[in-house]
């Protein structure tokens, strides 16, 4: 796989372990996410807009597909929010539209 930029990632708190610990009342504390990473990443620009477009309450800019190696595809990777840096420009973070495992290669493919 081609290597041009990093990606670090957010997984929803459910999927990660919703408890951290207990308050003094025995109560479950809530995990808050925090930035996993960074992983080596094939990253493509999809489309590039020079104005701004208003989609789903947010401006938009860009779009891009990510591809990155996952060495066990068993495991879980649904990572909800990616930062990503392509040839080392921060490109921002990025809700993820969606993620699909590609066992036959190896890969996960992330679009945002």
């Amino acid at each position: 796989m081609r290597v041009n930029g990093l990606i670090w990632y957010k997984v929803a708190e459910a999927l990660q372990g919703s408890e951290t610990g207990f308050d003094e009342r025995g109560r479950p504390i809530a995990s808050s996410p925090s930035w996993e990473g960074p992983i080596d990443a094939c990253v493509e620009v999809l489309s590039e807009d020079r104005v701004r477009r208003y989609e789903d309450g947010r401006y938009k800019y860009a779009n891009y597909r990510v591809y990155v190696e996952i060495p066990d595809l068993k495991q879980l990777f649904q990572p909800t929010q990616i930062k990503i840096s392509l040839h080392g420009e921060d490109l921002g973070e990025h809700p993820v539209s969606s993620c699909i495992l590609l066992p036959t290669v190896g890969r996960v493919e992330i679009i945002v």
